[in-house]
């Protein structure tokens, strides 16, 4: 009883330094308590463990194709800096006496409509250079997709094999700790009777209370497998 005293407090005190450290990071002021659930939900039957993402349509995977899309724009652009402008232009002017001296007000009137072409004749190769440099900039992109697409696919299955192993764990611990409990409710009748001690009972209780903490810790290692998988799928 004394040592299950002594880890309660401890525990307890571990949970007030994780408060003080979480606070300011948070936001949280000195008053400010974090309250966390006391019974972490768990899926008997996870969807996320049997999930089949689509690796292509992932933001990061997108994200670098779009760089690729981008860069190959940005090239072709540059390839073309020999291609002429056009740009069609108007001009509409009312001089002053003083300007072009003619008395009545619509002689004065300048109308001008014309189009203008330009075509630059040489850039010192720096538009091709700067094409060479998109390209290469583009089939690096291209690669990073492919690459990411490979890692992310094996990280995720990765995540749901540890998932699914630990769902499985999981699943064990419930079942001793229903086991251990029906034993120390048959062993305290058997108490009661005298066949069993005083120092059977708290072996099994303290069995018992091993495995619910064993059970606890593979829900958390759970809860994280399961974070970290969210986090894989871009979610």
């Amino acid at each position: 009883s004394h040592q299950l005293d002594e880890q309660i407090e401890s525990a307890n005190h571990e949970i007030d330094l994780i408060q003080l450290a979480l606070r300011p990071r948070l936001g949280f002021s000195e008053a400010d308590r974090i309250e966390t659930p006391s019974i972490i939900p768990h899926d008997h039957d996870d969807t996320l463990i049997k999930s089949k993402p689509d690796i292509a349509s992932h933001p990061e995977v997108t994200g670098l194709l779009s760089q690729v899309a981008q860069r190959e724009a940005q090239a072709s652009q540059s390839s073309r800096w020999w291609t002429p402008s056009v740009d069609v232009y108007a001009n509409y002017s009312l001089y002053t006496l003083r300007e072009r001296f003619y008395p009545a007000t619509q002689d004065r009137y300048d109308y001008a409509l014309g189009v203008r072409l330009k075509m630059h004749l040489f850039d010192g190769f720096d538009s091709h250079q700067d094409a060479q440099s998109e390209h290469k900039a583009a089939a690096s992109a291209e690669q990073m997709a492919a690459y990411r697409r490979r890692t992310l696919d094996t990280d995720i299955r990765l995540a749901q094999e540890e998932m699914t192993h630990i769902h499985e764990l999981v699943h064990g611990a419930e079942k001793f700790i229903e086991q251990s409990g029906k034993l120390l409710k048959l062993s305290l009748g058997e108490y009661d009777r005298g066949v069993r001690t005083s120092s059977d009972i708290l072996a099994m209780n303290d069995r018992l209370l091993t495995l619910k903490k064993l059970y606890l810790e593979r829900r958390r290692d759970y809860q994280k497998t399961k974070v970290k998988l969210l986090s894989l799928l871009g979610k």
